[in-house]
């Protein structure tokens, strides 16, 4: 566990915010797959089982997505301060 946490330490912030948006985009597109939408708030994500949990940003900001296709699973997972990576 210490071990965990010092690498979680070192990680660049940008890096793990890359993981956590990949694991976010995985989870909005298994949703939609299974259910023929995307959530209509990410905490369904999580009501739902598609996530143990909503990931806690780093900073203080948070993750959110926008559909831009609405004929498709086509969408981006940005965050409130980098956008999306």
């Amino acid at each position: 566990m210490l071990k965990r946490f010092h690498n979680l330490i070192r990680f660049p912030i940008s890096i793990r915010i890359a993981r956590t948006i990949k694991n976010l985009r995985g989870a909005l597109l298994t949703f939609y797959n299974s259910e023929g939408n995307f959530p209509d708030r990410m905490e369904q994500l999580v009501e739902l089982g598609f996530l143990d949990a909503l990931p806690l940003y780093p900073s203080g900001g948070s993750y959110n997505y926008e559909v831009t296709d609405f004929n498709g699973p086509t969408f981006k997972v940005p965050c409130t301060a980098h956008g999306s990576l």
